[in-house]
């Protein structure tokens, strides 16, 4: 980052930091390595560990979560945990959103304050956390600058009404959520529907049945998952497709297509490349649907338990998948539930970059950030960053640009 400072007659001067990197790249399934990004496994108190390293923090039972653009990992915490917290880029753990105590109060002030009931977060491209209060039957929202937490979907029952109004004012059972790239808010309502909160607030539904497990892809079609199925649902055309899953629970095999797999869905998410992956929780694996619609098994060997840390992904055991993000760099990050931990998984080998910049810069200086590389490959460009924005792509392993007053986390 750019730290800046002011004295009388003295100009801004800026410390820069490198903070993380982005360098996108195929991953492949083999030889990927799984650890332990957060939690211990302990059952003591959820705050346990904050302010400390993720690692040594007890996680509770772990929901789904997601990254904000700055590499910031959000993800809940339910039963005796029900909290939202956060782990940045240097690994250490905070509560952003509830008190550690389950139930329903705090709306116009500071979520660390107010009370939630088994939380699901997501995190919008400006860093607002989303927080699906299953119990409260209520979606809460974090405001990034203020830390302020209000309600903008849900009047706390359940009758499954209100479209077309306010969404404060719908009734609902949300089990799920995810935000599209201009804000819409899309909610699996229970088993019964998908409803759309727009920019406005006004809800509207989208598809009358729902599920567990909700992503975009790349292409901004909207993958449900649908018990022993995913399906892709193509939002302009309203066409629906089944994706993967046969109908069956029962572990089948991998290496064959994958809508004759058998599966159940806990939750799925999409890398930077068009792989769907599924949390199976039933058969404790992570899978892989491929871009040729193949199945794979990436993590998890199909026995419920705690081991495989620094070996192969598809060799641990892991424990009631309930949740998987990715990061910039592809990583894959596991709620591994009933392990009350957060799993990581990478590849060995995958390329590096350090960054390296002048100590200080003055406004309207030409900085230049230079990244040194471990196996770069024959040919590569890097895309470079500025608090999330892309602002120059080379294929050489630096770049310029004029430092302004605003504070810089430049990322490569």
């Amino acid at each position: 980052m750019l730290y800046s400072t002011w004295t009388s007659g003295v100009k801004w001067l800026f410390l820069l930091f490198v903070i993380s990197l982005l360098l996108l790249q195929k991953c492949q399934c083999s030889g990927q390595v799984i650890s332990t990004f957060a939690g211990v496994g302990g059952t003591g108190s959820s705050s346990l560990g904050d302010g400390g390293p993720a690692t040594l923090a007890n996680a509770g039972y772990t929901t789904n979560g997601s990254f904000d653009i700055y590499g910031n990992f959000y993800f809940g915490q339910d039963l005796n945990a029900v909290r939202v917290r956060r782990v940045d880029v240097f690994g250490i753990i905070t509560t952003v959103a509830g008190n550690g105590t389950g139930g329903f109060s705090g709306d116009g002030g500071p979520a660390t304050d107010a009370q939630i009931a088994y939380p699901l977060a997501k995190v919008d491209g400006s860093g607002n956390i989303y927080v699906c209060d299953y119990y409260n039957y209520r979606i809460r929202k974090v405001d990034v600058a203020t830390g302020i937490i209000h309600t903008i979907a849900g009047n706390g029952t359940t009758t499954s009404t209100g479209d077309g109004g306010l969404a404060t004012n719908a009734t609902l059972i949300p089990c799920d959520l995810c935000i599209d790239k201009i804000g819409n808010v899309y909610i699996s309502d229970s088993v019964r529907e998908i409803r759309k909160i727009d920019t406005n607030g006004v809800i509207t539904p989208v598809l009358s049945y729902g599920g567990h497990g909700m992503c975009f892809d790349r292409n901004g079609d909207l993958f449900l998952g649908r018990g022993l199925r995913v399906v892709r649902v193509h939002l302009t055309t309203g066409v629906v497709d089944t994706i993967a899953g046969k109908g069956g629970v029962a572990y089948n095999g991998d290496e064959i297509p994958a809508d004759s797999a058998n599966f159940r869905v806990m939750d799925i998410a999409s890398d930077n490349i068009g792989n769907l992956y599924i949390a199976d929780d039933f058969n404790q694996r992570i899978r892989m649907v491929d871009t040729f619609n193949i199945i794979h098994t990436v993590a998890g060997k199909g026995v419920p338990g705690f081991s495989g840390d620094g070996g192969p992904a598809d060799s641990a055991e892991i424990f009631n998948p309930e949740g998987i993000a990715f990061d910039g760099c592809g990583n894959m990050y596991i709620a591994d539930d009933n392990n009350r931990r957060i799993r990581k998984v990478t590849m060995p080998g995958r390329t590096h970059i350090t960054l390296s910049a002048p100590a200080t810069a003055i406004i309207s200086d030409t900085v230049t950030v230079t990244a040194s590389l471990i196996y770069p490959g024959y040919s590569y460009t890097i895309k470079w960053y500025n608090k999330g924005a892309l602002f120059a792509t080379t294929s050489v392993p630096y770049v310029q640009y004029v430092k302004t007053m605003n504070v810089d986390s430049i990322t490569a």
